[in-house]
């Protein structure tokens, strides 16, 4: 899919990187970030198959998004968040984002093969673990 980027500022080291971000209209869908800032990757909780499998399990108060994150297969061999990081000093505190639109890039699907490939019992208790880790 091809993302708007737009400028964004880190407050730790106040370098100015490129974000993707999606429009206001983009309902359900979110973008991932690997734990690096360098890559991304969106999902649909509409659409995704892992979703309708993780959402019943959630307990009050932790965000389907960070979970999702936590069970999405790496990209670029890193793990994904559901927040925005620097990529130069992978500080996920930002001075300012949504800022000028400068360009486009494209972000690939995130995958959930390996949580969609477990029995049942292996994606209950895979969901029990990134909720006790997002929760941390």
């Amino acid at each position: 899919m091809e993302v708007a980027t737009f400028k964004a500022a880190c407050a730790a080291c106040g370098q100015e990187f490129l974000r993707p971000e999606l429009s206001d209209f983009a309902y359900g869908d979110f973008i991932l970030c690997t734990k690096s800032g360098s890559d991304f990757a969106h999902f649909s909780v509409i659409e995704n198959p892992a979703c309708k499998l993780v959402e019943p399990q959630l307990p009050k108060g932790v965000k389907l998004t960070d979970v999702m994150a936590s069970l999405a297969d790496p990209v670029s061999e890193e793990p994904l968040v559901s927040y925005p990081v620097c990529p130069t000093c992978q500080s996920s505190k930002l001075a300012f984002w949504r800022g000028e639109q400068s360009g486009k890039r494209e972000v690939l699907p995130a995958t959930f093969t390996q949580f969609l490939e477990l029995s049942i019992s292996e994606q209950q208790l895979a969901v029990q673990e990134a909720v006790r880790r997002v929760a941390a």
